[in-house]
């Protein structure tokens, strides 16, 4: 067993604070509900420290059936995804039976002991009971270990992961903002263009006087064809199929070859040239431009627009459209997984602007692009960079004292982030 400074010390959850198990006000009671007041359940668990979401309002007799818990009340999934974790953020909270709640003691610090919980979550599900559903019941949740040193160093501990925790929070409210920029911008540029021309209605809405509005497949070629898996360089082909493609900036991640995915058929070929557009619901917002060519999933259909009527920048950006969506959606199979097939596909519409045009707005919306992914990119290594802290201070590989943390006060970590060493 790990050695820890002589000063920190192994504790049971009965011995650090009370332990509460939820309960339902009776759900025949109609005036038990719709009220002020917050009942949760662990679906509102594991989206951020505090949960910001209830399971149903509790009127204030509704309310008074069930044990009110403080703020920094820490909450614990017991039930079926045991180790979910949040925290009250009020006084008006309450809990269904399916959460063990944790209210400390005065000497310990509810945020340290939270980041302790979230840090253990692989012990917390490993105590649970293997039923045809796994609970984590009161009794052994009170029984339940954790290293907790004096409380200054608690607290330092926890100021240090909160600090994070809010730069990551912070950038994925920018990514939320920006996302919603640009589906604003794509509305206006597929509707008003970049000229200020007057407008006339077609029959995807209203666009330029000066647009056309052409059959996708009159403008782009939906290439058919699958890669011969004989073919030399096919094995060394990266593969890309929807879940390589980032939602929203389009970044190709985790790629892998067809030889090591061991892939041996079922592939269409694309290039350079081309654009990788989903055909599946789930992904009908997964778009890429990829610089290398390769092959793709059969749940993919690369997309070559024809020369001198568009650019493929111009159309990765509309198959992102709300005016290309609803297309997309109302043409959709309605057999089995709902996909877009070759014909449905090639009987929409696309607007086409001149190429200079096309150029202009294909620019404008992917500045919005490129800030996306410097966004996504700081918020993956502010995440790296918590799991990293939380590791080495919950098992003192890094103190506090070690850390600046008055350099760790000014705004975001940037100069942490180059500093300290990557799990991954």
């Amino acid at each position: 067993m790990k050695s820890y400074p002589p000063d920190w010390r192994i504790l049971r959850l009965v011995d650090i604070g009370e332990v509460i198990t939820g309960t339902t006000p009776s759900t025949k009671k109609k005036e038990y509900y719709g009220g002020d007041y917050k009942l949760i359940s662990p679906a509102n668990l594991d989206n951020g420290k505090y949960v910001t979401t209830w399971h149903k309002s509790l009127s204030k007799a509704g309310f008074e059936k069930c044990r009110a818990l403080p703020r920094n009340t820490i909450l614990v999934g017991c039930i079926g995804n045991v180790g979910k974790i949040g925290m009250t953020a009020d006084d008006m909270s309450a809990t269904n039976q399916q959460i063990n709640s944790l209210i400390c003691k005065s000497r310990y610090d509810p945020h340290y002991i939270y980041y302790s919980l979230v840090y253990n979550r692989p012990l917390l599900e490993s105590a649970a009971v293997k039923t045809t559903v796994s609970i984590l019941n009161k009794s052994n949740f009170e029984e339940f270990k954790i290293v907790v040193p004096p409380l200054p160093e608690q607290r330092k501990i926890a100021a240090v992961l909160s600090l994070v925790q809010r730069a990551i929070k912070q950038h994925e409210r920018l990514i939320q903002l920006t996302t919603e920029l640009k589906k604003a911008l794509l509305r206006k540029l597929f509707t008003e263009g970049t000229r200020g021309e007057p407008q006339k209605m077609t029959e995807i809405g209203p666009v330029p006087e000066s647009w056309e509005v052409l059959k996708f497949s009159r403008g782009v070629e939906i290439k058919k064809g699958q890669v011969d898996p004989k073919q030399a360089p096919y094995n060394r082909m990266l593969h890309v199929g929807p879940e390589n493609i980032e939602r929203d900036t389009g970044r190709l991640i985790s790629l892998k070859t067809n030889e090591e995915l061991g892939i041996k058929s079922g592939n269409y070929y694309f290039t350079k040239k081309e654009v990788l557009y989903s055909k599946i619901r789930p992904y009908l917002n997964k778009v890429a431009i990829p610089d290398f060519e390769g092959t793709c999933s059969a749940d993919m259909y690369p997309l070559k627009p024809k020369e001198n009527l568009f650019i493929r920048e111009f159309l990765a950006q509309f198959l992102l459209s709300e005016i290309f969506r609803q297309q997309a959606i109302s043409h959709q199979d309605r057999t089995g997984i709902p996909k877009i097939n070759r014909n449905q596909l090639g009987s929409t519409l696309i607007p086409k602007p001149s190429i200079r045009e096309q150029k202009e707005i294909a620019d404008l919306l992917g500045l919005l692009d490129e800030k996306l992914k410097v966004i996504e990119k700081k918020r993956q290594l502010l995440q790296s960079l918590f799991r990293t802290l939380l590791h080495q201070l919950m098992t003192t590989q890094i103190r506090v004292a070690d850390l600046d943390t008055e350099e760790l006060g000014i705004g975001l970590p940037d100069n942490l982030i180059a500093k300290m060493p990557s799990q991954e």
